[in-house]
């Protein structure tokens, strides 16, 4: 009985290990991760079921589990960022030695490049919100616009920046950040 639930776990392994690995990398963009996170799923899958699920049940499993492992992994790594110190966005990536500012300029100057591709206003109402900590009402009256005025361009400047980010994977990471701090 061993042997033929090993004999079915490899099977399944050799089959389906290259099509979660690419699942896996079109969240992390990291070969090594991807595939580390893809054995570990199908190892915890082995070893917590007494009998492996149908193909039919076992592929829609898999794609779920490495999908939300991968999510998990990506909401670890930009925590991990986060939780550095409650700096200003721009000093958030490293603490302050002589090697980190260099990083930490290098790290305001993408954040600077990203809002960069903002319209000049949205760039404004979203600075205003996200990096200066202001609320709408107070954008608003300080720009002479209305609530729903600034509510729409910070919907804009989310769009736009996700759109840039989608096209941009190496900015995924910092998108992460900012998309913590928007939440937040």
């Amino acid at each position: 009985m061993v042997d033929k639930r090993k004999e079915e776990f490899k099977r399944s392994f050799e089959k389906y290990y290259p099509v979660l690995c690419n699942i896996a990398y079109r969240y992390l963009l990291d070969k090594e991760t991807s595939e580390d996170i893809v054995q570990d799923t199908m190892l915890s899958v082995w070893q917590n079921k007494k009998d492996l699920l149908p193909e039919s049940e076992l592929v829609p499993y898999l794609k779920v589990s490495i999908r939300n492992n991968c999510i998990s992994f990506l909401r670890k790594q930009t925590f991990e960022v986060l939780s550095i110190a409650d700096e200003p966005v721009s000093q958030k990536v490293c603490s302050l030695t002589e090697e980190c500012e260099e990083e930490g300029v290098a790290s305001s100057e993408k954040i600077e490049h990203l809002l960069g591709v903002l319209p000049t206003k949205c760039s404004l109402v979203f600075r205003m919100n996200k990096l200066h900590g202001m609320k709408y009402r107070e954008i608003a009256e300080e720009l002479n616009i209305s609530e729903k005025t600034v509510e729409n361009q910070m919907g804009k400047a989310i769009r736009l920046l996700r759109d840039y980010v989608a096209s941009h994977p190496y900015i995924l990471i910092l998108f992460l950040v900012l998309s913590d701090i928007i939440l937040n």
